[in-house]
């Protein structure tokens, strides 16, 4: 199982890396593991997952994103 995107600014332009970077920093304080090479980001989580656990994932990456985009 993978989930995968791109980063992008408001411009349509790709995150630099420094961006990405922080994005996997954000992701990692609040537990969530992901693999950040700019602009893109993988998600691998379980092959057996509940309901319950993607949607705290999705919250804790909307978290770590809003981190990015405040800071």
């Amino acid at each position: 199982l993978l989930f995968g995107f791109d980063l992008l600014a408001a411009d349509g332009q790709p995150l630099p890396a420094e961006r990405c970077g922080q994005l996997f920093h954000a992701c990692l304080r609040r537990g969530l593991l992901t693999l950040c090479y700019a602009p893109r980001v993988r998600i691998n989580p379980s092959l057996v997952i509940t309901r319950e656990q993607a949607l705290e994932g999705l919250e804790l990456l909307a978290a770590a994103c809003a981190e990015l985009e405040a800071g």
